[in-house]
C-alpha cells in the first residue's frame, strides 16, 4: 500500500467560480466520509496533483493535510474528473476511510511474459486493465500480476483465475476476461493475394 502526503487548502467563497480557481493553478475537490458531515470543499495545487496522479492512483493512501484548518485525513481518491480535450485534471474527490472498515477500489492489472507469447507468433489482446476489489485500506495491492508466459494461441485468464492476497475479495465478474491469445491477423497485402488467388479466371 503506497502512502503519499499532499497539501491542500480550504476552498473559500472569495475564490471564486471552479474556472477561477483553475485559472489560478488549483483543481477543485471536496472530501467526505467517515467522520465527516456533508463534505469539505478543497483546492489542490494542480501541479502537486498531476505529480501523484498515475495508473496506481486509487490504491494509494494520501495524507490529505488541510493548511490553515491544521486538519490532516487519511484518504483515498474516488474519483478524478479530467478534460477531454486539454487532458488537465478538472475535479478531485477524496474519500476519507476506516482502518478497520472494508473499502471498494481498483486495481491496476500488470501482464508479466508477453514477450514470450510474441516469440511463439501469439497476439496478447486485452479483456481487463483492471480488477475490481473489496477489502481493508491496509490490504489494498499496488497492482495484481498475471503471468502469460506459457500462454498459447486459442489460451485466454479469466478474473476467476487470477491470484490475488489473502484477505482481498474479487468483485469483477469471475467470467470476464482478463487476457487472451490469438494468431496475428493477416495483412491487408496478404489478404488482398489471397483474395485474388481464389477469384476464379473470367
Amino acid at each position: 500500500m503506497q502512502e503519499v502526503v499532499l497539501k491542500v487548502l480550504p476552498r473559500k467563497k472569495e475564490d471564486g467560480s471552479p474556472n477561477r480557481i483553475r485559472n489560478a493553478g488549483f483543481v477543485p475537490a471536496v472530501v467526505y466520509g467517515h467522520d465527516i458531515e456533508g463534505a469539505l470543499a478543497l483546492k489542490v495545487p494542480a501541479r502537486d496533483l498531476e505529480r501523484i496522479v498515475d495508473e496506481t492512483i486509487y490504491t494509494k493512501v494520501i495524507n490529505l493535510q488541510i493548511e490553515e484548518l491544521g486538519q490532516e485525513y487519511k484518504v483515498m481518491v474516488k474519483e478524478i474528473q479530467r478534460d477531454p480535450i486539454k487532458d488537465r485534471i478538472l475535479h478531485a474527490d477524496f474519500y476519507r476511510f476506516s482502518l478497520e472498515e472494508e473499502i471498494e477500489t481498483v486495481v491496476p492489472i500488470h501482464v508479466e511474459g508477453e514477450e514470450k507469447v510474441e516469440s511463439r507468433g501469439g497476439i496478447l489482446q486485452f479483456g481487463l486493465r483492471e480488477l475490481e476489489i473489496r477489502c481493508l485500506p491496509t490490504r489494498i495491492p499496488e497492482v495484481i500480476e498475471v503471468d502469460v508466459s506459457d500462454l498459447e494461441i486459442g489460451d485466454s485468464i479469466h478474473v476467476s483465475d487470477l491470484k490475488v492476497p489473502e484477505g482481498v475479495e474479487v468483485i469483477s465478474d469471475p467470467e470476464s476476461v482478463v487476457v487472451s491469445v490469438v494468431a496475428p491477423a493477416l495483412t491487408a497485402e496478404e489478404g488482398e493475394e489471397a483474395g485474388a488467388a481464389e477469384t476464379p479466371e473470367a
